[in-house]
């Protein structure tokens, strides 16, 4: 069976007890019910409940003797997407035969203490400072030349399937179990509006959270065990022993 955003938002509005079985749910419910969902979502990505997906989709190239690289909307940037979490960031370093390297994860604090950060060669590290509406990205060493980047990222929920009250008349293209979360969740946070919540409510809620918790995070472990610590660790190139 497929859901909408509207089909979704009625179900929880009877769960909620806001709307008896077979009443017609009004225009002001339906909008409370809208603004609740996308509060609903925008706390999960908070939350780094985001769908049990990477997008793949965020590339740029880098330029040589520039080291930061702009993630988000707005002008100047580099890619429209803003991610919630990088995953995984690969190197280009060669075409034919096509080959990448994975870079290791550093801190931002970290990068800011490398003496010569400006040091150009090829990018094995990547820094993150979680500045808003655009994430900084920074590489070291500082590129020396034009190397595609590839991003496999955890992105906002609206990103993916975009906000209900944008069209609530879309079909949900959510994973198993997903849909009864969200329509447990937002019972949840509907009836707690009107001083309805029970205990059957809450618990419902807390499972249904309990399950996306529990993907993302299998997901996410999966994803860190294949993740080398890298061929040269950021503090190992500082040493100078970069070949």
């Amino acid at each position: 069976m497929t859901w909408t955003w509207e089909g979704i938002i009625s179900l929880a509005l009877v769960r909620s007890g806001l709307v008896g079985l077979g009443q017609v749910v009004s225009a002001i419910l339906m909008a409370d019910g809208k603004k609740a969902l996308s509060l609903l979502l925008d706390e999960w990505d908070g939350a780094g409940l985001a769908l049990p997906n990477f997008s793949t989709n965020i590339n740029f190239t880098t330029e040589a003797g520039r080291a930061q690289y702009l993630l988000g909307p707005g002008t100047p940037n580099d890619v429209a997407v803003r991610p919630e979490t990088i995953v995984t960031a690969t190197c280009t370093i060669a075409s034919n035969p096509v080959t990448r390297v994975t870079m290791a994860p550093m801190s931002y604090p970290d990068y800011t203490m490398i003496p010569v950060p400006s040091t150009e060669s090829q990018p094995y590290n990547y820094a993150v400072n979680e500045t808003f509406p655009q994430m900084q990205v920074y590489l070291y060493p500082t590129p020396a030349a034009a190397y595609p980047i590839s991003l496999a990222c955890k992105v906002k929920w609206a990103a993916t399937v975009g906000w209900p009250d944008l069209n609530p008349f879309a079909e949900v293209q959510t994973p198993s179990g997903y849909v009864t979360a969200l329509v447990d969740n937002l019972a949840l946070k509907l009836a707690e509006n009107y001083r309805l919540e029970t205990a059957t409510l809450q618990n419902k809620a807390k499972t249904g959270r309990a399950m996306i918790s529990l993907a993302v995070a299998g997901q996410n472990s999966a994803a860190a065990s294949k993740l080398p610590v890298g061929l040269f660790s950021w503090n190992i190139l500082t040493a100078g022993r970069n070949p």
